[in-house]
C-alpha cells in the first residue's frame, strides 16, 4: 500500500517509475521531467501538490509563458496520472476547465496546425534524401532513417529503436512491425518504394557489419550503437535547410504530420491513420487534423 504523501518546504523526491507505471522509458523521463517541476513550483508557492486547485494548476501553466500548447498538453497528462497515484476521487488535471479542447482560457497557447511538407516541399526533400550511385552505407544510413519517417510516421524514437525482424518484406504485403508508447504493437504498411530501398539498404549494412548477426538494430555503427534521437533530429534540419524549408519546428515530427497528412488527404479512413500513427484514442486525430479531414480528398497513394 503506497504512502500519502504531504507537503513539505522542499520539493517531494518522488520514484518516477511508480507514478507512470508500464510506460516507455522516453515518455517516463519526460513525466517524470514535469513531475519533478511542478513539485518544485509547489514548493515555492506553498502548495499543496498532492491535491491542488485547479485554479492553481492554470497558475503553474502560466507561470510558463515558453511553453507551447504542446508542451503544456504533456504537462496535463503527467500530472494527472500524479494525480490519479494520489487517489484522488476527482483528479484536477482533468477538470473541464483545463482540457485541451477548451484551451483553459488563458493556460494555452491559441491553436496552430501541425507543420507538415506541402507537396512541393515533399518532391524536395525526397529528391535531397534519395540514394545516389557509389553512396557510401553511413551516407546511405542517414538518407534512408528520414525516407523511413516520412513514408511510415514513425515517432523517431520508434525508428532509432527498429529491429531488423521487424521489417517484414516477405509477406504479402509488406510492414513494419512497430513497438510505440506503452510497449504497444502496431503494423505499419511499407510502400513499395520504401520496401526496396530497404532491401538494398539491409544487404549494404550486411557487409558493413561484416556479417555480425547479433546486431540487430537497423540503424547502427559498426558496434551496434543506434542513432540517438538528437542525431536524427540534426540531419532532419540540416536536410531541411538544405533545400530551403521554413517550418516553426524542423525535426522528425514534420516527417510524422506529413505522414499523417498525406494519408488522410488520401481518402483512407481515421480509423486506419489512427492505427498507423499508434495514436491511443481517435480524438487526438481528430483534434490534430481537423482541417485536413474538413477539406475535400484527394486520390494520392501510400506512398
Amino acid at each position: 500500500m503506497k504512502k500519502t504523501l504531504i507537503p513539505t518546504e522542499k520539493p517531494l523526491e518522488v520514484h518516477h517509475d511508480a507514478v507512470f507505471q508500464n510506460m516507455a522509458p522516453l515518455t517516463i523521463q519526460r513525466y517524470g521531467w514535469i513531475l519533478d517541476n511542478f513539485l518544485e513550483w509547489c514548493a515555492e508557492q506553498g502548495i499543496n501538490p498532492v491535491s491542488p486547485k485547479v485554479r492553481e494548476i492554470t497558475n503553474y501553466l502560466q507561470d510558463r509563458p515558453q511553453w507551447g500548447v504542446s508542451r503544456k498538453t504533456v504537462a496535463l497528462a503527467a500530472l494527472g496520472h500524479w494525480f490519479d497515484y494520489q487517489g484522488l476521487p476527482e483528479n484536477p488535471a482533468k477538470a473541464a476547465s483545463l482540457r485541451k479542447t477548451g484551451r483553459a482560457g488563458r493556460a494555452f497557447a491559441p491553436k496552430r496546425l501541425p507543420a507538415a511538407l506541402d507537396d512541393t516541399e515533399s518532391a524536395a526533400f525526397l529528391r535531397a534524401t534519395t540514394p545516389k550511385s557509389g553512396d557510401s552505407f553511413p551516407v546511405r544510413r542517414k538518407q534512408l532513417i528520414q525516407r523511413l519517417l516520412f513514408w511510415t510516421g514513425l515517432r523517431v524514437s520508434e525508428a532509432v529503436h527498429l529491429q531488423v525482424g521487424d521489417i517484414r518484406l516477405d509477406d504479402e504485403h509488406p510492414v513494419l512491425r512497430v513497438i510505440g508508447k506503452g510497449n504497444k504493437e502496431r503494423q505499419v504498411p511499407i510502400a513499395d518504394r520504401l520496401a526496396m530501398e530497404l532491401l538494398d539498404y539491409l544487404e549494404m549494412r550486411e557487409v558493413f557489419l561484416d556479417g555480425q548477426m547479433s546486431i540487430k538494430t537497423v540503424f547502427c555503427d559498426r558496434y551496434g550503437n543506434p542513432y540517438t534521437p538528437a542525431g536524427v533530429w540534426s540531419m532532419v534540419g540540416d536536410t531541411f535547410k538544405s533545400i530551403g524549408v521554413e517550418k516553426r519546428h524542423k525535426g522528425p515530427h514534420v516527417l510524422r504530420h506529413t505522414f499523417a497528412t498525406r494519408q488522410l488527404q488520401s481518402g483512407h479512413p481515421p480509423a486506419i491513420v489512427k492505427a498507423w500513427m499508434g495514436h491511443s484514442d481517435l480524438r487526438v486525430l481528430f483534434s490534430v487534423y481537423e482541417h485536413v479531414m474538413s477539406s475535400p480528398k484527394g486520390v494520392k497513394p501510400v506512398e
